[in-house]
Parts: structure tokens; C-alpha cells; sequence
């Protein structure tokens, strides 16, 4: 009877482990999501700014023409 409580107890232990590893890779990943959503949202203002830049200075020329 004792060997099944002592099974019992490490699978249990076991798969506690297993589960907080899972947690934690799970957090890992969804930080490294949040800074490459931050990275991706930099640079779509910096395409905005330089597209706003580009289309100013074409608009001049255009213009005289």
C-alpha cells in the first residue's frame, strides 16, 4: 500500500513540474509577444512618418507641373 502512495505522490509531484514548466515557458513567450508587438507598432509609426515625408516632397514638384 505504501509503494502506491509513494507512486502516487511522485506522479503527482511529477506532473506539478511539468505544469509549472509549461507556465512559465507559456509567460516567456507571451513577454517576448508583447515586446515584438511594441517593436512592430515603432516601427509602423516610423513607415507613417517617412511616408508622410515622401508624399509632401513629391506633392511639390507635382504641383508645378
Amino acid at each position: 500500500m505504501n509503494i502506491v502512495i509513494s507512486m502516487f505522490a511522485f506522479s503527482l509531484v511529477l506532473l506539478i513540474g511539468l505544469l509549472w514548466r509549461s507556465y512559465r515557458a507559456k509567460l516567456r513567450l507571451n513577454k517576448s509577444l508583447v515586446e515584438k508587438n511594441e517593436r512592430i507598432s515603432d516601427l509602423n509609426l516610423m513607415k507613417d512618418r517617412l511616408f508622410s515625408v515622401v508624399s509632401h516632397d513629391l506633392r511639390g514638384p507635382m504641383a508645378s507641373l
